[in-house]
């Protein structure tokens, strides 16, 4: 990157000295202005630090959706009045090449939420949930086995598309 940028700005310097004693004084000024602004943006964008999360604390309860490539998982929350929050979970792995060989996976429980984060942890499976403004995200650990079909995964955003109370059978 930098070779690059010290060919370019070495090539540049060679062709603006080529002009300079035909250029009137204030084109010059002008290409030098120009120069040192467009030369403060490559500085200042690469000292910008990057955007921070910002984690919602908001009522998470609804029907949330991840759809990806093959995947169709769907999870519905109902926020509990003592802050914990009760789920169900259907993850689904669809194959690209016949659509009706599916595979599933399903959990269901109650979890306790802290910071913006629930941890569900049953018999060798792990999943965390973090909460941002209208989407869940859910990281299933590598190593554990959640019991669902092959292909199945938990892991992925799941976009928030609506607010109402889901219904549980547990």
């Amino acid at each position: 990157m930098d070779t690059r940028w010290n060919f370019w700005r070495s090539q540049v310097l060679e062709t603006s000295l080529a002009f300079s004693s035909m250029l009137p004084f204030s084109t010059k000024m002008f290409c030098l202005a120009l120069m040192l602004v467009v030369s403060l943006i490559f500085v200042v964008s690469g000292q910008t630090p990057p955007a921070r999360k910002v984690k919602a604390q908001s009522n998470l309860t609804g029907h949330y959706v991840m759809r990806r490539e093959e995947f169709r998982n769907r999870l519905n929350l109902l926020q509990l009045p003592d802050g914990r929050i009760k789920f169900d979970l259907l993850a689904l792995w669809v194959s690209h090449y016949n659509s009706e060989n599916v595979h599933n996976g399903t959990l269901q429980g109650i979890l306790n939420r802290e910071n913006g984060e629930a941890i569900y942890e049953a018999d060798g499976c792990k999943l965390k949930l973090e909460s941002f403004t209208n989407k869940i995200r859910i990281t299933q650990s590598d190593d554990s086995d959640c019991g669902f079909g092959a292909n199945v995964t938990a892991t992925g955003f799941y976009r928030k598309i609506d607010s109402r109370n889901p219904k549980f059978d547990f």
